[in-house]
């Protein structure tokens, strides 16, 4: 699985995209931030959400990475609830 980061201009916090309501939905905490089947996939959304919300990347940085997430990574998430 694999998550989009935004670095947010290295001046706060990085956050990661969320699979909730925003604009874009977005979330600082890793383990809430929507997961992608392949990095491509997570790429193309990356690059849509930026193309949709023009006004939250307005003289931001647009620069992202895209993680990936460890089985094991999930499997501790799955057994924290």
């Amino acid at each position: 699985m694999y998550l989009v980061k935004f670095l947010n201009d290295g001046s706060k916090s990085p956050y990661w995209l969320a699979d909730w309501e925003g604009d874009p939905g977005r979330t600082l905490v890793r383990e809430n931030a929507r997961q992608f089947v392949t990095p491509d996939k997570a790429d193309r959304f990356a690059k849509r959400t930026i193309k949709r919300h023009p006004f939250r990347y307005h003289n931001k940085s647009q620069d992202y990475v895209i993680e990936e997430v460890k089985y094991e990574m999930i499997r501790e998430f799955r057994n924290e609830k």
